[in-house]
């Protein structure tokens, strides 16, 4: 059901990553006032220290998670992240704005980022 909420932004302020705790306490407020999908965008989300935590606490209240990526990271950390949203009602987007010397190399990571993901 759709919700009448606005969008919210939540800076973590610059060169910081939001707290999970109050991250999450933001979450439970979001949920009772019938918010229902939530963006993770960033800088890079998926070098919050606490992502996995974030994604799991998410997926487990039934959300749609949409992260917005640059496709950069691609650790084991990223990889088991992924994984976590398999069966979730979930987004990636994977952000390829930037110079165009920026972009080639960017584009060149986006296919690995592919046939990386083929391997789950």
């Amino acid at each position: 059901m759709p919700s009448s909420l606005p969008v919210l932004f939540l800076s973590a302020d610059k060169g910081n990553s939001a707290d999970f705790d109050k991250l999450s306490i933001v979450v439970d407020k979001l949920l009772s006032l019938g918010a229902y999908k939530f963006q993770l965008t960033g800088g890079e989300p998926f070098i919050h220290p606490d992502i996995y935590e974030l994604i799991s606490n998410l997926k487990n209240r039934n959300t749609h998670i949409l992260i917005t990526t640059s496709g950069f990271y691609l650790n084991d950390s990223v990889k088991k992240s992924i994984k976590l949203l398999s069966g979730a009602k979930a987004t990636i987007r994977v952000s390829i704005d930037g110079l165009a010397q920026t972009y080639k190399t960017t584009y060149a990571d986006i296919l690995m980022l592919l046939s990386w993901q083929s391997s789950f």
